[in-house]
């Protein structure tokens, strides 16, 4: 006999695509851009057909991500996450449900001081 399955969802989900950016703490695996199927305040979920990602995503596994990702946007705000659920979809495709575990700091880039010449 099968047990049910509960809800264990904390937050109701909207079915919106955004755009998102995800690559693991470690320096090795290649970023991926993508596009959310369905989002809310604490996760999102994501569909990818890209191959080197079927070796890259294990459940618990930590990464990073941008909600709503813009290239070179300064506003863009990195967040840990983890891997919660890994679902094999028809057509070569994987589902990554994704859990936002804390906002990172901001990687800060030395600026350059101007130069400013005497008078």
């Amino acid at each position: 006999m099968e047990a049910p399955i509960t809800n264990r969802r904390r937050a109701p989900r909207a079915k919106v695509s955004l755009p998102i950016r995800i690559r693991c703490f470690e320096p090795n695996w290649p970023e991926e851009i993508g596009k959310t199927s369905n989002v809310s305040r604490e996760g999102f979920y994501f569909e990818t057909t890209a191959r080197h990602f079927l070796d890259q995503y294990f459940h618990n596994w930590k990464v990073r991500v941008i909600r709503n990702f813009q290239p070179g946007d300064v506003t863009n705000v990195e967040e840990a996450g983890q891997i919660v659920r890994i679902d094999r979809l028809p057509e070569g495709k994987l589902g990554v449900a994704v859990q936002i575990l804390a906002r990172l700091e901001p990687e800060i880039i030395a600026v350059p001081k101007r130069f400013s010449p005497k008078k």
